[in-house]
């Protein structure tokens, strides 16, 4: 039987919305709707894979919110969603995001290059993109070097 700690935490709504921070020249964070398959996993401190412009770039969780706060003037519906959970269990602690926070704000950097710094090499995804030519397309190749000649 669950204890009183155990039910109140599983009583709580999961997060619709996470703060990302990622690892550009930017002092800033940005908003990303969870998927339903992510709302229940994320964690704070977790890497997870979100679109930005024509990228995908991996970013930290460094917020979650139930909800957009009205003041901030954000259409929800205007809020893209995070593509994928990198991590099951978060890479960064509590401790790690505070720390990094602080040295952003001394050294007024990145919070997110600063996050991707605190890590060992080589930990980051990358997202490698494979072209293949289909069957039609090897065809139209075909016509057009037969033209040609």
């Amino acid at each position: 039987m669950p204890n009183a700690a155990q039910s109140f935490i599983s009583d709580k709504p999961a997060p619709e919305f996470v703060e990302v921070a990622l690892p550009l020249p930017l002092r800033q964070t940005f908003t990303y709707r969870l998927p339903v398959g992510l709302q229940e996993n994320v964690k704070l401190g977790a890497r997870l894979l979100v679109p930005f412009g024509k990228r995908q770039l991996t970013g930290y969780a460094v917020a979650l919110h139930v909800e957009i706060n009205p003041e901030l003037g954000i259409e929800p519906e205007t809020i893209k969603d995070a593509l994928e959970l990198l991590d099951a269990e978060p890479l960064l602690t509590g401790e790690i995001l505070r720390l990094t926070q602080w040295s952003a704000d001394y050294y007024a950097a990145s919070w997110g290059e600063m996050l991707k710094a605190s890590l060992p090499a080589g930990i980051n995804a990358s997202v490698e993109q494979i072209y293949a030519i289909t069957a039609p397309g090897r065809d139209e190749l075909l016509k057009s070097c037969r033209r040609k000649l």
